[in-house]
């Protein structure tokens, strides 16, 4: 499940989360051919204009 690492503000948090949990499914990480708890920072960034 993803989470925020670092909060910026609470809208776009959600934003960020939403994307990710809409992302294709990542594959498992494996060692020695066995899946494996494994994580990830994915980090996402905001542009805004004027």
């Amino acid at each position: 499940m993803p989470h925020v690492h670092e909060s910026v503000h609470p809208l776009l948090d959600a934003e960020a989360v939403r994307v990710v949990m809409k992302s294709p499914k990542w594959k498992p990480g494996k060692k020695e051919g066995r899946p494996v708890k494994a994580s990830y920072t994915m980090p996402v960034i905001f542009y805004f204009s004027n």
